[in-house]
């Protein structure tokens, strides 16, 4: 499946309380850090560079003390995308979820 489908799915059947969905998702272990504000964000800055420095750090180095720089680059890249991965989902909660949520509980109160 499209990755951006994926995420759009999964954001929606949160968004829509749809338990059985959620699952879904959870079980395939689908990231749930992934959201459309972090696939914009990755699409729209330095895409170029971002493949560039994947594929360099992906080579095999000829000597260790390389080995040891692109290691520690790597990790450091990974913690990188795991700590926007978690500032764009919350994003989706505060921006989205949240909104839903209480848009939700307001049409409740009026009834």
């Amino acid at each position: 499946m499209d990755e951006k489908l994926n995420i759009e799915l999964f954001e929606k059947a949160l968004i829509n309380n749809r338990p059985a969905f959620v699952d879904y998702f959870l079980r395939k272990q689908y990231n749930i850090l992934q959201t459309i504000y972090f696939l914009e964000f990755k699409k729209t800055s330095n895409d170029k560079t971002i493949r560039e420095t994947n594929a360099l750090l992906n080579t095999t180095p000829s000597n260790d003390q390389t080995t040891i720089i692109d290691d520690q680059q790597k990790r450091e890249r990974e913690e990188d995308d795991a700590n926007l991965r978690a500032i764009f989902a919350k994003k989706f909660l505060i921006k989205k979820l949240h909104k839903e949520r209480m848009e939700r509980s307001k049409v409740i109160l009026f009834y």
